[in-house]
């Protein structure tokens, strides 16, 4: 379908009611495709699946394409992001507490209005530690009034409402946020804190400032990066869109004993 007519149909709700029906999912396992309706109740096996497409092969795209390091089902593992932007939310997809894994361009919706078809493939498709499952789109504001956006704002919103699916649809993230988040990424998957000798130290106390915490990890330089390791390994929280200053304070989550 061309641009001018599916901005029209996206428009009309009747239209956008007979897309959600006719939605399809296809689905790769590296060998064949899989079809299934898009309100399929059936858990989606993202464990076996590999992308639909690769990124960069269209030479004129003005984003920058990157492999995030992330972990899956407990895995080290490589995604791949279509922009730097959808790579800083996978950074922060990242610090969820219910973190399983995702995939990045994991698979490829069809929508079906008489003859004509809509497609897309969503950003990141991703699953909770509890199975619960999930679909994000990243899009640039500015890029919010294209086809691409209307069809995220629109047509992926309202398809995953109809069939339970929670989808989100992030746009942009504050700089000093993005900053953070791919500082601390180089240190997320890491030798784990709980593994070192100065861990039981810093559990014990659970600074509530990161000048504490640098000092109950050791002090000096030592110190200080192991503090940055401690909220890189999602131990505590902290407002990422502030700088890491020594007065920088420090939340410790549940799971850690708070």
């Amino acid at each position: 379908m061309s641009s001018r007519d599916a901005m029209r149909a996206l428009d009309d709700p009747s239209a956008v009611a007979d897309l959600v029906q006719s939605a399809q999912v296809i689905l790769w396992d590296g060998r064949h495709p899989h079809v299934q309706p898009f309100a399929s109740r059936d858990q989606l096996p993202l464990a076996q699946m590999h992308p639909v497409r690769r990124i960069g092969t269209y030479h004129g795209a003005r984003s920058r394409f990157a492999y995030h390091p992330t972990e899956f089902d407990g895995h080290r593992h490589l995604v791949l992001a279509e922009s730097l932007l959808e790579c800083s939310w996978m950074q922060q997809l990242d610090r969820r507490p219910e973190h399983w894994g995702y995939l990045g361009q994991a698979l490829w919706v069809t929508w079906r209005l008489g003859e004509r078809q809509i497609t897309h493939v969503p950003d990141i498709v991703g699953q909770d530690v509890d199975g619960h499952q999930w679909i994000v789109d990243v899009r640039h504001t500015q890029g919010m009034n294209t086809r691409t956006g209307v069809v995220m704002d629109v047509l992926m919103r309202a398809t995953c409402i109809a069939s339970g699916i929670d989808y989100q649809l992030f746009n942009d993230l504050n700089p000093q946020r993005r900053r953070n988040l791919e500082f601390l990424s180089t240190m997320r998957w890491r030798r784990r804190v709980e593994d070192t000798t100065w861990w039981p130290t810093v559990i014990e106390r659970k600074p509530k400032q990161f000048v504490d915490l640098a000092a109950a990890a050791g002090g000096g330089p030592f110190g200080r990066n192991r503090a940055l390791h401690v909220i890189a390994q999602c131990h505590v929280d902290i407002d990422l869109d502030l700088p890491i200053t020594s007065t920088t304070d420090l939340r410790w989550r549940l799971s850690d004993g708070e």
